[in-house]
């Protein structure tokens, strides 16, 4: 794990206690101690879990090319070209979409 990435789940975990700590304190006063116990509990597992999934996760690039495959599609791409195969750009780039 990447000392960005570390600092990101931190964060994101005090974001969450900061949403625990604040659920609990708006319940407290209706539903007592327990439930603001409870409940800020539950707001904070969950949303330290979302601001992880959100802002972090995507840090650790799983859904990206690796290099060797990254390289041999370059390569595909470079002999089609080569062997006289036109790759035809997306139609918002020519204009000839409608």
């Amino acid at each position: 794990m990447s000392g960005f990435e570390a600092g990101c789940r931190i964060r994101a975990w005090t974001w969450g206690a900061i949403t625990g700590l604040l659920t609990g304190l708006l319940v407290h006063s209706s539903l007592g101690t327990a439930a603001a116990l409870f409940l800020g509990l539950i707001a904070f597992l969950l949303a330290g879990a979302v601001f992880v999934w959100g802002f972090c996760d995507g840090l650790d690039r799983r859904f990206a090319l690796p290099p060797a495959a990254l390289e041999r599609a370059r390569a595909a791409a470079e002999r089609k070209t080569a062997d006289g195969e036109r790759i035809a750009p997306p139609a918002a780039a020519t204009g000839k979409d409608r």
